[in-house]
Order: C-alpha cells, then structure tokens, then sequence
C-alpha cells in the first residue's frame, strides 16, 4: 500500500472512484484533516470520480442479482457497494478495489451485510477483480499537494 501511496503522490498511478462516495463519506464523520485531505483529492490530475453510466449500473445488478440467489444466508451487496464494484470493474486497468469492509453479518444480527473482501477474485461468477483492506495511513502521511 505504501508503494500504491508513493505513486500516486508523483502522479505515477490514479486513484478512481464511483460519484457514489460523495454520498457515502459524510463530513460529519471526519475530523477537519481529514475533511480537507479528502477534498485535496477531488483536485488531483490523477484522481478520476467516475459517473454511474448504463454500463456501470448492469454490472451493479448482475453482482446483486448474483449474490441475492446465493443461499448462503447473507442479504445481497447492498447498491452503493454494488455501484462500487461494479465501477472498479467497469474501470480499464483498475487492479484493486480498497475496503474496510471485510466481515460477513449473518441474518440473525441486526444489521445482516455480505463483507466485500471475501469476494475478492471472481466477483458474481464473472468479473475479475481483487479486493483488499488496505493498510491505515494518517491524512498527514498522504502528501497530497498537486
């Protein structure tokens, strides 16, 4: 992850995302760092916010679709990760997609949710793609000037 860090920082790589995080990071939810790295990012020649098209949203229902049939005793992905997914594998030369969110939540809990990271490989029977947690890094160790 360092490395993925260190090459973004010189512009060597590019970071991507669904417009679907500006509705899911909440500004309430963040110290003013790390609110003002976060939009650091939005200016960056190497950032790319990509908008949900026709493409994006049929690979968000086939992981949905996939996962719902899946009698595992799990729920389907929910549609902001469906969207998520389906933009990094909608996305040309995207070799990983980051995630927190790694545990399984089974039907008897409160909140049941399928983790992400445990789809990692061959997402819904067909799309290629790793998913990984990354490894924390501080705002103050992004060094995200432009």
């Amino acid at each position: 992850m360092k490395e993925h860090r260190e090459l973004f920082a010189r512009g060597d790589a590019y970071l991507a995302t669904s417009v679907v995080t500006l509705t899911e990071v909440l500004d309430s939810q963040q110290s003013a760092e790390s609110r003002e790295t976060f939009q650091k990012l939005f200016q960056r020649k190497n950032f790319l916010l990509q908008q949900v098209n026709r493409r994006i949203a049929i690979i968000a229902h086939d992981i949905r679709d996939y996962y719902q049939n899946t009698n595992d005793g799990l729920p389907t992905v929910t549609t902001p990760d469906a969207l998520q997914l389906a933009t990094a594998i909608y996305l040309e030369g995207c070799d990983e997609f980051y995630t927190f969110d790694e545990h399984n939540r089974g039907t008897n809990t409160t909140r049941p949710s399928r983790g992400l990271i445990s789809l990692s490989g061959t997402v819904a029977g067909k799309y290629q793609l790793t998913i990984a947690k990354p490894r924390v890094t501080l705002p103050s160790q992004l060094n995200l000037g432009s």
